[in-house]
């Protein structure tokens, strides 16, 4: 009996010093997830809100007295006891009630124009923050679908008809399976960046890969594929230099390349920690060149629409439209802006129907071609010690089309040049997918740019690869709550 009895007493201590809640936070008018609202409490625990509302917060060592408070622009601030948070599953936001015409009079009835102006104005001296160290989780969802696919083996004397044929109806087959069928994966991973304006350096935690291997359909995915089935139907433990117009792709390419061992380390794929000298490194790159953004920088050619107005953390908001004036505009979007300051606290953009934000076509000369639509953008920015606006979340979404059709040469790494194997296959893959990310940053701190940051470039962990979700791959990290697509992933 008394062991009984330390056994639950240990259990109990161990409830205690892991407290959780879950909860949902919806909109109280509309019945929808309110997404990326700020939870915190007195003590300066928090969380953040998935896409489905969802948040878990560590409320260890808070008395049930205890204050929990829920912020998002655009709604009243709530605020319930850790007690209340307990009982209920879901807590509601109630919709900021307007309140322009005190705003107008408090800044001389300044026009959308004139405020988009003035936070054009600003935002060197409110968005410019100095070297900082961030923790960032970011979540990184893909989906591909492959709408093309064909194949070609040239008639090498190395091959026998037999063998040629059983090869051609395992990748027929392989294709019919995929094609037109979605996959995807989700990539995790948490990590300190140190940003020091000219380089960001990153410092990885913790990196997860949920993936179904045997459904993939990436590009990648794919051709890896075609060259096993290739390898297993020559039966050869000899290796091949691989390559692709000029361009060569692998020296020793065997079969053991296409055998996995999960005990064998350097197997696994392993992320290195770097300094990263191109600017969008990280969301504090993307944020710092906000006046480069096409509807700021040729605002000429956009109309401006003031909204409404709102309050937040007790700051008065301008809520701004904007669409094209002129032909050569491609967004529309929203921005929010303190008119206190005139600094940027949100702005939601999308790419017009019709219009890319990246392509190129040399279908006809590298046998290549892709292109980025149906783009999606947001960052939510917040005020650091120093008082300088920082973008704690960025979230985008694109559309991507992919044409590849290339030929890769496989040369046999053999001194006899009489009985060397060489032969040609070429690929073709059409393909559409869909990239989701978003960035949280969950702390900041201002450091000395000339300090040593305790991790060294040659540093890295490994890639972990799962193909179920597992709540407790995460537990002991406060990160943004897997969606239910994430939890029922199969």
């Amino acid at each position: 009996m008394l062991k009984g009895n330390i056994i639950f007493f240990l259990f109990i201590s161990y409830i205690a010093h892991s407290q959780y809640i879950e909860k949902v936070v919806y909109d109280k008018e509309n019945n929808l997830p309110v997404v990326f609202a700020s939870i915190y409490t007195d003590t300066n625990k928090g969380a953040i809100t998935n896409q489905e509302g969802i948040f878990k917060l560590n409320i260890t060592n808070l008395k049930r007295s205890d204050s929990i408070y829920i912020a998002s622009l655009g709604y009243q601030e709530q605020s319930i006891t850790v007690e209340t948070a307990q009982k209920t599953d879901t807590i509601f936001l109630n919709v900021q009630q307007e309140m322009l015409d005190e705003v107008v009079v408090s800044n001389d009835n300044l026009s959308a124009k004139q405020i988009i102006e003035k936070l054009k104005e600003n935002l060197e001296s409110n968005h410019t923050i100095n070297t900082s160290k961030l923790k960032i989780f970011s979540r990184r969802k893909e989906t591909y679908r492959p709408e093309k696919t064909s194949i070609e083996l040239d008639r090498s004397s190395f091959m026998t008809k037999s063998k040629r044929k059983q090869f051609n109806q395992k990748v027929e087959d392989y294709f019919t399976r995929i094609q037109g069928k979605n996959s995807s994966s989700f990539r995790d991973e948490l990590y300190n960046a140190y940003y020091l304006k000219d380089s960001v350096g990153i410092d990885r935690i913790k990196s997860t890969l949920l993936i179904n291997e045997e459904e993939d359909t990436s590009m990648e995915k794919i051709q890896n594929d075609v060259f096993k089935e290739l390898f297993d139907v020559l039966d050869t433990k000899t290796s091949f230099k691989v390559r692709t117009g000029i361009i060569p792709l692998q020296d020793s390419l065997s079969t053991k390349d296409f055998i996995t061992d999960e005990k064998d380390d350097e197997k696994k794929d392993t992320l290195k920690n770097r300094f990263y000298t191109y600017s969008y490194a990280s969301i504090i790159g993307k944020s710092q060149d906000l006046a480069g953004l096409h509807f700021f920088e040729n605002s000429k050619k956009y109309e401006f629409t003031l909204e409404n107005t709102s309050f937040f953390n007790g700051e008065i908001v301008y809520v701004i439209s904007f669409k094209p004036l002129k032909g050569s505009a491609k967004y529309s979007g929203i921005a929010y802006v303190n008119a206190e300051d005139f600094g940027l606290l949100k702005l939601d953009y999308e790419l017009l129907d019709g219009e890319k934000e990246a392509g190129i076509n040399l279908k006809f000369l590298l046998g290549f071609k892709f292109r980025v639509d149906n783009t999606k953008f947001q960052y939510l920015f917040r005020k650091n010690e120093e008082g300088k606006y920082y973008p704690y979340i960025y979230k985008s979404s694109a559309y991507n089309y992919i044409y590849f059709s290339r030929s890769f040469v496989f040369k046999e790494n053999n001194d006899n040049r009489d009985e060397r194997i060489k032969f040609k296959l070429s690929l073709l893959v059409e393909s559409n997918s869909l990239s989701e990310e978003e960035y949280v940053v969950l702390d900041t701190s201002e450091i000395n740019p000339d300090k040593e940051f305790g991790f060294s470039v040659e540093d890295y962990i490994f890639l972990e690869k799962i193909d179920r979700y597992d709540p407790l791959i995460w537990e002991e990290y406060d990160v943004i709550q897997a969606t239910k697509e994430i939890k029922e992933y199969k």
